[in-house]
């Protein structure tokens, strides 16, 4: 049975009473870990020796490891959430994550942010007082460490252990908050190259601040790109805002009932700015109405084989007896008999004591990507007369992903910036840990055979604000597509 693949979240209902209050919080801390730990090991596939999986094994090793070492310096609430977010992040995998209730109410900051741009550290907004680098300026070091190497360390610590741009990208405003971390310290001198190619060495003066009082300047620094959802048409072309693969039946039936119109049309640019995934449901079905299902179906078809596995468990069984049960209340019995079908199977599994189901058989990974298959057959002709762009920012994540790596197939031209990349573990659920102070995720499913996909590079990287949607549209028209008239 093939489900969509989605990254849903949702808490289980069953956890373990929590703790009074007054236990304290290395108490919290362990039990929460080591709840996080088996929420893991008892639901995750990769640690199934079958799997044969090392770099997960030997990641979920690490995090144990770190776990342990971190555990004793627990003092407060922030190494809690330090050593939670740590957890996490030492999986890998950003389907993996701790989300507490709580938020942060107060940091530590030295009056700048930096973040990312055009793949060096670069002061995004700042007080501009004396002392402080100039907005614009780039980090060369900190406290003698190069910045490529102190700014990738914290980050994979406890944010995300992915090198590469999107999500450095993603996590760069934090290099400069103290979150009251025990296992960070703060820099005390760091270096920077303004604009003009002076290099001044600062020694940073840290203060506390309100996180709402610093709303504006995260706002500023790292202003938000949404492509939102709608379908418009630009000069000879079309431009389609798609800034989910979630909840947008509506904006796909549009496309499908202009499909004849965006064939014809010079251009179809697809902006996915914004989106971090859902399903592909939404994204075949887009692509399908752009160069039809014949196409579409021969650019998808893999070589080797491609196989579905869940994680035979009583959590994982439960939320999908909680998927039928919610197809069943809004579409009916019958559209629910394939998944009523699927979650006996599972119950059946584990009562036989089986890990993992379908029986689990090893695959070979598929072949190359291209317009033309692995097996050396041209595509049938695609239905769409004018080119494809596909727009992207650091955001695109999970089916996103996968959605992109469908229109390279198709010969689509990627503007914008790097994707994060998606491996072959799929369908995030969430528990509530037993302290009652926030969800930890995991995955159930993985995918046999399926390679990593991305991170997707563009092809014309956008070196300009990508939250400014009319000056975005006047630089693919005028410097990609070449289109003299404007764009209204």
């Amino acid at each position: 049975m093939a489900l969509l693949l989605v990254s849903c979240s949702g808490a289980d209902d069953q956890v373990e009473a929590p703790l009074g209050p007054a236990a304290g919080w290395a108490e919290r801390a362990a039990r929460d870990g080591d709840f996080a730990l088996r929420l893991i090991t008892e639901n995750h596939p990769g640690v199934l020796p079958q799997l044969r999986d090392e770099a997960f094994t030997t990641r979920l090793e690490t995090a144990r490891l770190r776990y342990r070492q971190r555990l004793p310096h627990v003092r407060d609430e922030a190494g809690y959430n330090a050593l939670m977010s740590g957890l996490a992040a030492d999986f890998g995998d950003p389907h993996i994550w701790w989300n507490p209730d709580s938020d942060l109410t107060e940091v530590g900051w030295p009056g700048f942010v930096v973040g990312r741009r055009q793949g060096a550290w670069r002061v995004t907004a700042s007080e501009n007082a004396d002392g402080q680098p100039a907005r614009g300026s780039v980090l060369v070091s900190c406290d003698g460490v190069e910045a490529e190497v102190w700014a990738s360390t914290r980050i994979r610590l406890f944010r995300a252990d992915l090198q590469h741009e999107a999500q450095l990208a993603r996590n760069g405003q934090w290099l400069f908050l103290d979150e009251a971390n025990p296992f960070l310290r703060r820099p005390e001198v760091c270096v920077f190259q303004a604009e003009s190619g002076v290099v001044v060495s600062h020694e940073l003066v840290w203060r506390e601040a309100a996180m709402e009082a610093l709303k504006d300047v995260f706002d500023k620094s790292e202003p938000k790109a949404d492509a939102g959802l709608s379908v418009s048409a630009l000069g000879g072309g079309y431009w389609i805002g798609l800034n989910s693969l979630q909840g947008v039946e509506a904006l796909i039936a549009d496309v499908e009932r202009r499909k004849e119109a965006l064939r014809r049309a010079e251009w179809v640019v697809v902006d996915l700015r914004g989106n971090r995934g859902g399903s592909t449901e939404y994204s075949n079905r887009l692509f399908s109405a752009l160069v039809g299902a014949e196409h579409l179906s021969a650019a998808r078809r893999e070589t080797g084989c491609r196989r579905s596995y869940y994680r035979v468990s009583s959590g994982n069984i439960a939320r999908l007896r909680g998927y039928r049960d919610d197809i069943r209340s809004r579409q009916g019995e019958g559209s629910a008999k394939g998944m009523k079908r699927f979650v006996a199977e599972l119950e059946f599994a584990d009562r036989l004591g089986l890990a993992i189901w379908p029986l689990y058989r090893r695959c070979n990974a598929p072949g190359g990507e291209g317009a033309i298959g692995s097996a050396g057959r041209r595509l049938p002709p695609s239905l769409m007369e004018g080119r494809l762009v596909i727009v992207t920012d650091r955001n695109c994540f999970s089916s996103c992903v996968l959605a992109v790596q469908l229109a390279k197939r198709l010969q689509a031209v990627q503007v914008g910036e790097s994707t994060n990349m998606n491996n072959r573990y799929m369908e995030v659920r969430t528990a509530r840990t037993p302290s009652g102070k926030g969800e930890f995720s995991t995955l159930m499913k993985v995918v046999e055979g399926m390679p990593d996909a991305g991170p997707f590079v563009p092809d014309h990287p956008y070196d300009g604000d990508l939250a400014d949607t009319r000056r975005l549209q006047h630089w693919v028209a005028a410097e990609l597509l070449k289109v003299g008239q404007s764009v209204n």
